[in-house]
């Protein structure tokens, strides 16, 4: 099939079948040119202010018919061609075309389809609405005492019911009764206001004067208490169903009670593919009862019944004073030991236990013992209260000492990376913690700077809950000389270009001449994601600055965060806010987002996947956070599969010719997560970059391709064996 903008849109829309898709795709990954039209027109339909050709247009960039001639492929060659040239000449006209293509799509893929059931229903609750509103005349005649028992329906009844069910018939609109009508109430209010206008108008003001003069019921859980001499008052009859007919039609609102209640939604499907085995080490059961706990406001009623009533607490008998506590101490704050200086920059810090506050504004002081957060796509500048500065780039946790310079509890560097720039007037030492490596830096020249970076390491198919990542921390010596001495008294030197290498168990290893980091002289993040960062920032300031005056003052950071990552159109931001409440220790939005389509954009559901994996990867806590959200989320059993599948496959394991095809067969599985899950698994195991399987659209030729590499490297290992 030739590679058009028809067929571009038709890809985009997923009209194709899925070996036609799978050759659309393989042509767009291979022609730049395409890969930037269908950049460009993701672009305009997130462009809602774009504009749209004018209805009176001529000409054919301007007529809206020509659209329409070009969606029903009815134009000549020549003026398809002409028309495609147009349509990447306007990004208006590219709008039109993309948008009127996208919603043609899915009104013919997804069909209004009404069950029967759903229809006899909704009828059935017309007809007893109808009894409701005329009541017989024996419930009229006695206002009170318990309610007549339902009648039968009548035959009457039964042969309404067949009678709505069945199909409308076509009717002709007869405008002489149409133009009847019109002028007969036209005449009808002539006739009001020529008798009486004043009165007419009058009466009306009347009523909703007395309408808003009556005063609001009592609340029924605040009762007053009654006096000794007075008689108590007699309980309320018990209303009927005529009686509750009226109150509805009378305008008072329902009780929530009363109110159909929508059905319960079925459970999530399991999942029918079996998962890979496992080892005989890991297959338990996880740890802890998760059965929801049932709640006692929700117990089922019969639907027909009539709504109870809500009966008043009873008044206590005498009032207990509580003793009066004593008053707590009023915590002294922190003193600050230094200050955001950076523009642009944003750190998170935890305000209380479960809640987040932001840092953002240039000079805004940190306090002693601040616990502090640089999410994905943002850095910061400290500067320390005796001029040492600290930068921290991004995906950066940390914890500031109660007191600087840091004398008995150190710096705490949890992730990420770190630059320490010195005055210059004196030596510096700084008491450090790398991770679960303790220490203490010198630097032992004025002017002398480091950088150092704390990252974990995990092989592939390792148990996430087990087994803890292997931490190393690297030391690198800017300028002067560095000194690393650890909690057991051993100490290390290096001059300018040395480098430190710790990992667990306070292994060391040394090299006098090493090549800086690549992060320290350039910045490693995607052009994309620091294009976004300034924009992301501004979204922040409109939720959550106090300074704004339509600010909701309920809305915390994890909200905004949420709404962000959940509504907003752009996938670049909603992917950065996916990301924060990963380094928030959040991780149920990200679970609910391998299951979205549109983060196929970009290849955004890889990244997110890598960066669930490395949140996971920080410790055995970290990782029982995130098997708890799949679990949450997508149920037990769906949700165990989903975390094994994220923990991942080894090499070894995929060469185990019965592991290999339970893997490839769950490419071909219903969910869109597992198909994603699936497929980084096995791009990180084999190191494969690029692959004609899309998990969105999947195919028969992209498992045949899978199955078929698997098999030749299992064929290689097996000679390599024999030698």
């Amino acid at each position: 099939m030739r590679l058009t903008l028809r067929t571009m849109l038709a890809y985009l829309d997923q009209v194709l079948d899925q070996e036609t898709s799978a050759e659309i795709a393989e042509k767009i990954r291979q022609s730049e040119v395409a890969s930037e039209i269908i950049q460009r027109i993701e672009d305009v339909l997130r462009r809602p202010r774009l504009g749209a050709p004018e209805l009176s247009g001529r000409g054919m960039q301007m007529d809206p018919n020509t659209v329409a001639e070009y969606l029903d492929n009815v134009l000549s060659k020549e003026q398809v061609a002409d028309f495609e040239k147009s349509c990447l000449e306007s990004n208006t006209l590219l709008a039109e075309v993309a948008s009127c293509h996208r919603v043609l799509a899915n009104i013919l893929d997804q069909p209004v389809d009404v069950s029967p059931e759903c229809r006899k229903k909704l009828y059935e609750l017309f007809q007893h609405r109808k009894e409701l509103r005329s009541p017989a005349p024996e419930a009229e005649a006695k206002p009170s005492g318990k309610s007549a028992p339902a009648a039968t329906p009548a035959p009457e009844a039964h042969a309404l019911e067949e009678e709505l069910l069945a199909p409308p018939p076509a009717r002709e609109t007869n405008w002489r009764w149409l133009l009847a009508a019109a002028l007969a109430v036209v005449l009808v209010v002539c006739t009001l206001m020529s008798v009486s206008p004043q009165g007419f108008w009058k009466g009306g003001q009347e009523q909703m004067a007395q309408d808003t003069s009556e005063p609001s019921p009592p609340s029924p859980v605040q009762p007053s208490q009654p006096s000794p001499s007075e008689p108590a008052p007699p309980k309320p009859p018990k209303p009927t169903p005529a009686d509750q007919a009226d109150a509805d039609s009378s305008g008072q609102p329902k009780s929530p009670a009363s109110r159909p209640q929508p059905p319960a939604p079925d459970p999530l499907p399991k999942a029918t593919t079996p998962v890979p085995p496992l080892p005989e080490s890991e297959k338990e059961e996880p740890s802890g009862d998760r059965k929801p706990m049932p709640n006692p406001s929700q117990s089922p009623s019969p639907p027909d019944a009539p709504p109870q009533p809500v009966q008043p607490l009873p008044a206590p008998k005498a009032t207990v004073k509580p003793l009066p506590l004593p008053p707590k101490p009023a915590s002294k704050p922190s003193a600050a030991v230094g200050k955001l200086t950076s523009p642009g920059a944003l750190l998170y810090r935890p305000q209380g236990e479960e809640s987040w506050d932001w840092v953002h504004e240039r000079l805004a002081p940190l306090r002693g013992g601040d616990r502090l957060v640089v999410p994905y796509g943002f850095s910061a500048s400290v500067m320390m209260a005796d001029g040492v500065q600290l930068q921290f780039s991004s995906q950066t946790q940390f914890q500031l000492p109660p007191k600087w310079p840091a004398q008995e509890k150190p710096l705490q560097l949890a992730r990420g990376r770190l630059v320490v720039l010195t005055p210059g007037q004196q030596v510096t030492r700084i008491p450090l913690r790398l991770g679960p490596l303790a220490g203490q830096v010198e630097l032992l020249t004025p002017g002398a700077a480091m950088a150092c970076q704390v990252r974990y390491q995990r092989p592939p198919g390792t148990d996430l809950l087990k087994t803890p990542s292997q931490v190393q921390a690297t030391l690198f010596c800017i300028a002067g000389t560095l000194r690393w001495r650890s909690a057991q008294g051993e100490a290390v030197e290096v001059g300018q270009n040395g480098q430190i290498v710790l990992r667990g168990g306070q292994e060391v290893a040394v090299q006098a001449q090493a090549s800086p980091p690549p992060w320290l002289h350039q910045d490693t993040l995607p052009q994309l994601i620091r294009d976004s960062a300034p924009e992301f920032l501004r979204l922040l300031h409109q939720e959550l600055d106090p300074q704004e005056a339509d600010k909701d003052k309920d809305k915390d950071v994890e909200l905004v965060l949420r709404e962000v990552a959940q509504q907003h159109p752009r996938v670049e931001l909603s992917y950065l806010a996916l990301v924060h409440l990963l380094e928030l220790g959040i991780f149920d939005p990200a679970v609910d987002a391998l299951r979205e389509p549109r983060f196929r954009k970009g290849s955004y559901w890889e990244k997110l996947l890598n960066q669930l994996y490395q949140a996971a990867s920080v410790s055995p806590e970290a990782a029982q956070r995130v098997q708890t959200a799949f679990l949450q989320r997508r149920g037990e059993s769906v949700g165990q599969q989903l975390f094994l599948l994220l923990r991942g496959f080894s090499r070894e394991e995929l060469m185990q010719e019965a592991v290999a095809n339970q893997v490839v067969a769950l490419l071909g599985h219903g969910d869109l997560d597992f198909r994603r899950l699936t497929l980084w698994n096995l791009k990180r195991a084999l190191e494969v970059r690029n692959t004609s399987y899309q998990p969105h659209a999947p195919n028969n030729r992209g498992m045949l391709e899978w199955r078929n590499r698997l098999q030749r490297l299992r064929k290689q290992a097996a000679r390599l064996n024999r030698k």
